[in-house]
């Protein structure tokens, strides 16, 4: 989408908010400008060619602010996808992983709360907890699928132990890893954005020889998202 055409999603040099300073302007954003945006990205990947799978909330944005997720919503229902659970697994404390690691949400949402205050005070009934579990009853009224569970609190520190503590507390039905792998080159180091080098740890990881038969052990069957729509076919 055009900048101008989205003026309150971007700064004076046509670029997106950094998540800190999107925060910051929630209630200033226009939930047209926001609804028009997300289409184009959607319509620029179909007109690629790429079937995307589902809606997930790239560094929470569009989860944390409920009019946000309105319109995450209305897409989903538009495009026929399923979305990523709204309430991750380190606000009900289900998975605990040695060494501990700070919940990216609640982490997200206390750092905004110290730099803006007052802000943060008006906004806390669409940013708690308790609003996240909101979130998750709309996806039944919706018709929305998502999976049973967000396990955001294994990135940051990746290693084969916390992996396999990991795999040792899933419970029954779906379950989301957020996960970051990839290979790091000059041109990821340029852009930076705090988490660069642990891509590769993470990829190592996951490619330990030691995982296949952990995940035969649990009994835990790699997916895609695909899965959720079958799960919710066969729940109707």
């Amino acid at each position: 989408m055009p900048p101008e055409r989205v003026p309150t999603l971007v700064d004076r040099a046509g670029c997106f908010y950094r998540s800190q300073a999107m925060l910051a302007r929630l209630p200033a954003i226009s939930l047209d400008e926001l609804r028009a945006e997300l289409r184009a990205q959607a319509e620029r990947l179909l007109g690629a060619g790429v079937q995307f799978d589902h809606i997930d909330y790239h560094e929470h944005i569009l989860l944390l602010y409920t009019p946000f997720y309105e319109v995450v919503l209305e897409l989903a229902v538009e495009y026929g996808v399923p979305v990523r659970q709204p309430v991750p697994a380190s606000a009900r404390g289900q998975i605990r992983l040695p060494g501990g690691g700070a919940a990216a949400v609640i982490g997200r949402m206390v750092r905004f709360a110290l730099r803006h205050p007052l802000l943060a005070w008006r906004l806390f009934p669409q940013l708690s907890p308790r609003a996240f579990e909101q979130k998750a009853a709309l996806l039944a009224t919706r018709g929305v699928p998502a999976p049973d569970l967000f396990i955001d609190g294994y990135f940051g520190r990746p290693s084969v132990e916390r992996f396999l503590a990991l795999l040792r507390q899933l419970p029954p039905g779906i379950s989301e890893v957020a996960v970051h792998p990839g290979y790091v080159d000059e041109g990821l180091r340029r852009l930076g954005g705090g988490y660069v080098a642990e891509r590769e740890a993470e990829l190592a990881v996951l490619l330990d020889p030691r995982l296949p038969a952990a995940l035969a052990a649990h009994q835990v069957t790699l997916a895609d998202f695909s899965a959720v729509r079958q799960q919710q076919r066969s729940a109707s």
